[in-house]
């Protein structure tokens, strides 16, 4: 797999959602998109006074994946797919986003666990291009 230099593929600290107050925040303020095997809860937020404006989190529930080897390969799985994808996402600012498995996700686990990163950054790539329509609207 060749990668290109052009794009930055780092996850860093200080990019990603940390605290359970952030995470409500996002929950209950947010919007809701889903792709494939991916629920996206994306908030926008113009109050935002962080440098490091694009918050991203990744969940996976007790109830959807009841074993934590599974929910931790999930998790790593969803955060690949969007380290790998996420230079497709043009406007990165006062953006907060939690990447979480679907419903249809928990129906399909022995699937995801085979080509999940592959299903993943197909759904991922689809998740950003909707926020990337939603912005050049508004």
């Amino acid at each position: 797999m060749s990668y290109d230099s052009e794009f930055d593929r780092s996850l860093g600290k200080n990019e990603i959602l940390r605290g359970y107050d952030s995470f409500k925040n996002v929950y209950i303020r947010s919007k809701v998109l889903e792709a494939g095997y991916l629920r996206c809860f994306l908030q926008i937020d113009n109050n935002f006074t962080s440098p490091q404006s694009l918050k991203v989190g990744f969940t996976v529930s007790k109830r959807k994946a009841r074993k934590a080897f599974q929910r931790n390969r999930l998790k790593r799985l969803i955060k690949e797919a969007y380290r790998n994808e996420k230079h497709r996402l043009l406007h990165k600012e006062n953006i907060k986003i939690i990447f979480t498995l679907s419903d249809s996700g928990v129906k399909s686990l022995n699937i995801l666990f085979k080509y999940g990163f592959k299903l993943f950054s197909n759904n991922m790539h689809n998740v950003f291009d909707s926020i990337n329509k939603d912005y050049t609207q508004s």
